[in-house]
């Protein structure tokens, strides 16, 4: 995409310039006053499994200790987290302060450039040509020097928001979607936990075994640039549903460009992921087709072991745990061959797997009608990303609110010039504009009712500070969730129309406090002292002693 072909009032900006991108760290697991502190620390496991765009809770957390001594940082909150090693492309928005290992880019915008939820809608909708950017042979790596140097469509942020609330609808309805397509693949894992345990639980007259005693890992390395493995679907870990095995937007050899050896596998072969944080990622190909290296195409002796139950055994919770310990002494974040094949599990009786095979299919059946319907939502949301970013989609919302968008083109330039001139800590963030009352009325007309309810909840009891919890409380005219209340909360403060507070009494807890935009602070206010102790600490960090006097 270039300048000319960007509607009125876009423009490209490098992600260098309106970001500013930072990496994160693991302290030394030999030094245990590093881990279970007090500090959010984020792994791309814990972005994978979401199924939001928000990250509030991660299973590790490390001590001031562990982050003053690893390359980790303390990220504010609002920071868009994208997974930039081996999986590419995932992002996350933390709603708490939050470190990240070394598998993230995390994007801290200028707000007044970059909506926040619109680069991390953006960023997934380019995963591909993150890729082709990345480096590394065993694993794709994208260093944080290219992406500085990544373009990114900028409208106006009014349009940006508008942009991210049609997307942000779509994406919902895609994922209560996803959210039924789970519940059916957990009734297979319940019915596997049921008949069998986990781990497979003893049984007379059932063999304990390892995996390679019945499970082999074929090794047929082919050139993908044959022609005659140009029309056959391409397989990598990002293709794989996690949750239903099922495949996610494959793509023939030829349409990817491969070139590096790929793994020949067919029908009769189930692959699995076995690159962190992608282990439970498992799937039955019905098809022949090639794969990458972070994938082993698998063999299995079928006098003893059927597909469907070897496919859940790799899913379980005993395995998944394992794979996730081997890997971690593992140089690179793998499970190797050895020991895969290492993996110890008892073996039920061949009738007792075809048992659980027939039982199992029929819930199978019901996923495959979703996944049909599922496909569908898919290919509809993908196609509003791409009309999204070309403008195509507000292409009739902007000629209604052109006026408007004018003017924050215009605020936006200026500030880009700015920023252009002298380094972005040394320009002093522009003041907004204050709208007539005519704009507001109109701006205001474009909130939907929690957006609005909230609002003047917020507004009409200026001495009281919100959480999210407690707004929910008495958000009690309009039915939704407490996650929405979240959603909708941080929206407000990103578009200006109320206040985000961390107070330092809470830093630990990363409790956010919503407050009016003008909020005085008032002689019987209980919090005023809070606020002065937070202003004060913030000035003692920066200035001598006798400023303070």
């Amino acid at each position: 995409m270039s300048e000319d072909t960007l509607p009125e009032n876009w423009i490209l900006g490098k992600l260098g310039d309106i970001t500013e991108i930072v990496g994160g760290g693991t302290p030394s697991r030999d030094n245990p006053l590093y881990f279970a502190g007090d500090i959010p620390w984020v792994t791309p496991t814990d972005v994978t499994r979401l199924n939001d765009l928000w990250v509030d809770e991660t299973a590790e957390s490390i001590t001031l200790h562990g982050l003053n001594n690893s390359s980790s940082v303390l990220l504010p909150v609002g920071t868009v987290l994208m997974t930039s090693r081996a999986t590419i492309g995932v992002t996350a928005i933390n709603r708490r302060p939050m470190s990240t290992n070394q598998g993230f880019a995390n994007f801290i915008c200028n707000e007044q450039v970059l909506f926040n939820e619109y680069l991390a809608y953006w960023l997934p909708a380019i995963k591909q040509r993150l890729i082709q950017l990345a480096g590394g042979t065993t694993f794709k790596e994208i260093s944080r020097s290219s992406l500085s140097k990544v373009e990114i469509p900028l409208p106006p942020l009014p349009e940006q928001r508008h942009i991210v609330t049609i997307l942000r609808e779509a994406d919902e309805i895609r994922k209560l979607r996803r959210r039924a397509n789970e519940k059916t693949q957990e009734i297979v894992l319940a019915l596997f936990y049921e008949m069998f345990g986990d781990p497979v639980r003893q049984h007379p007259g059932w063999d304990k075994k390892t995996l390679g005693e019945f499970v082999d890992v074929t090794s047929s390395l082919v050139d993908p640039r044959k022609k005659e493995y140009q029309e056959l679907f391409h397989v990598g870990s990002d293709n794989i549903d996690s949750a239903t095995g099922r495949f996610l937007f494959l793509h023939s050899v030829r349409n990817i460009g491969a070139i590096s050896g790929k793994f020949l596998f067919t029908d009769q072969n189930i692959l699995y992921s076995k690159i962190r944080p992608a282990l439970r990622k498992v799937a039955t190909p019905n098809f022949s087709g090639l794969c990458s290296a972070d994938i082993y195409p698998l063999e299995y002796d079928r006098k003893q072991v059927s597909k469907l139950f070897l496919a859940q055994l790799l899913r379980s919770n005993d395995f998944t745990n394992y794979a996730i310990g081997v890997s971690e002494r593992a140089q690179i974040p793998k499970i190797n061959r050895e020991d895969l094949l290492k993996y110890q599990t008892v073996l039920p009786d061949p009738d007792v797997q075809k048992e659980f095979e027939r039982r199992a299919e029929e819930a199978i059946l019901t996923r495959s009608e979703l996944d049909i319907f599922s496909s569908k939502l898919d290919t509809l949301y993908q196609s509003l990303l791409a009309r999204a970013f070309t403008g195509d989609l507000t292409a009739t919302w902007r000629e209604q609110h052109a006026e408007e968008l004018s003017h924050a083109a215009r605020e936006r330039d200026h500030l880009l010039t700015q920023l252009r001139l002298a380094p972005a800590e040394l320009v002093t963030p522009a003041q907004p504009i204050r709208s007539e009352i005519s704009e507001r009325q109109e701006l205001l007309a474009l909130l939907n009712d929690v957006q609005r309810a909230l609002l003047a909840m917020i507004n009409e009891q200026i001495a009281i500070y919100y959480t999210a919890n407690s707004a929910y409380e008495e958000l009690v005219t309009i039915e939704c969730s407490l996650d929405i209340v979240r959603r909708e909360l941080h929206f407000l403060a990103t578009a200006g129309w109320i206040k985000e507070q961390t107070l330092l009494a809470e830093a630990e807890s990363g409790s956010v406090r919503y407050i009016p935009v003008y909020r005085p602070l008032l002689p019987d206010d209980d919090s005023q002292q809070q606020d002065i102790d937070q202003l004060i600490t913030r000035l003692g960090s920066e200035y001598p002693d006798e400023v303070l006097v």
